[in-house]
């Protein structure tokens, strides 16, 4: 099956578009593992797990009448454990955040069991200010929580892009001490989670935007306002709300595992705070079962209703720019100043 790695980010996060937390990058993981993709597919992903970043967990599993396929050097093998030692992989590869393996392990002569395990957790650099409720009135959240003020900086950046033929949407990246770094993307309200979601992914991929005029944004995105202030340079700004997610769905339905005939589930969980972003996912597959004085402006974004975001490693070699967790944020939290 000649299938980019993309291609299968980009199916895989569709098909479940609205999910607040998903894995297209372990539904990839493990599909490259059992041979179901192409050679340079499986190259790349037995590369990519002999080099994982730090502040990033990769793990493969393949058990049962499996034989010796691809990944041989780099996978856990053997007779198909029971359901404890299932759970006792997934809490290990995971850093504890997934205790529990999302399938029964099969039975049969012929069983086969593949299963994929991806974590990324990361720190601030300083923790994110929160702020007192009066500051996210935005309609959807009705100014119940606190929110988390991220300001345009050396850490962190809050950008007002293009996209062509939508219109202005703003980007807030916060980047943890590893090189883990979180898009969260807002946009206008007739943007859905699947329009927010490839924005967010193709952002998390590296792609470009062009930078988009402020006051348009203003005037296009509810919860977004513009202000002069004196100083000599603008400043952009954004509340987030802290929140945390899981997820338990069935892929089996997703093209991509629908021609390799085999049921395919996904656990994930994840979380954002003001000390930082952790995030984790098992797929398994299976089969038989201040400024100087001047004039400027401030832009101040509150995500104040349902966005996108989406997780990629931002540092250097193989890991560069590949999202590995998304998801559109319908529920938040209180902020916490610890996990």
């Amino acid at each position: 099956m000649i299938v980019s790695q993309f291609e299968v980010l980009c199916e895989v996060g569709d098909h479940v578009a609205g999910e607040r937390i998903v894995s297209p990058f372990g539904a990839w993981l493990v599909l490259a593992a059992n041979g179901k993709l192409d050679d340079i597919q499986r190259l790349i992903a037995e590369d990519m797990l002999a080099d994982i970043p730090d502040g990033v967990l990769a793990a493969v599993g393949a058990w049962g009448f499996v034989g010796n396929g691809p990944f041989a050097s780099q996978v856990e093998r053997g007779p198909i454990p029971d359901k404890a030692g299932l759970d006792d992989w997934a809490d290990r590869n995971t850093a504890g955040m997934i205790t529990e393996f999302p399938t029964e392990p099969p039975t049969g002569p012929i069983a086969d069991l593949y299963a994929s395990a991806i974590a990324a957790r990361t720190s601030w650099p300083e923790p994110l200010t929160i702020v007192d409720k009066k500051w996210i009135p935005g309609e959807f959240w009705g100014g119940q929580y606190g929110g988390l003020a991220v300001r345009d900086s050396l850490d962190h950046k809050v950008r007002v892009l293009k996209d062509y033929g939508t219109g202005p949407f703003v980007d807030v990246i916060t980047t943890g001490t590893n090189g883990v770094a979180i898009h969260s993307v807002f946009g206008p309200t007739t943007w859905d989670a699947t329009r927010s979601l490839r924005v967010a992914r193709n952002l998390a991929s590296g792609m470009r935007y062009p930078e988009a005029d402020w006051r348009e944004a203003a005037d296009m995105i509810a919860g977004v306002t513009v202000e002069p202030i004196r100083g000599l340079q603008n400043i952009a700004q954004a509340y987030l709300p802290a929140w945390e997610a899981n997820a338990f769905f069935d892929l089996s339905s997703v093209p991509v595992f629908r021609e390799v005939v085999m049921d395919a589930l996904q656990v994930a969980v994840a979380r954002f705070d003001s000390v930082g972003f952790e995030a984790a996912a098992i797929t398994a597959m299976r089969a038989g079962c201040a400024p100087p004085q001047g004039e400027a402006l401030r832009l101040t974004a509150t995500f104040g209703r349902p966005y996108a975001y989406a997780a990629a490693f931002a540092g250097q070699g193989l890991w560069r720019n590949i999202p590995l967790f998304e998801g559109w944020v319908t529920e938040v939290k209180e902020p916490s100043p610890t996990w």
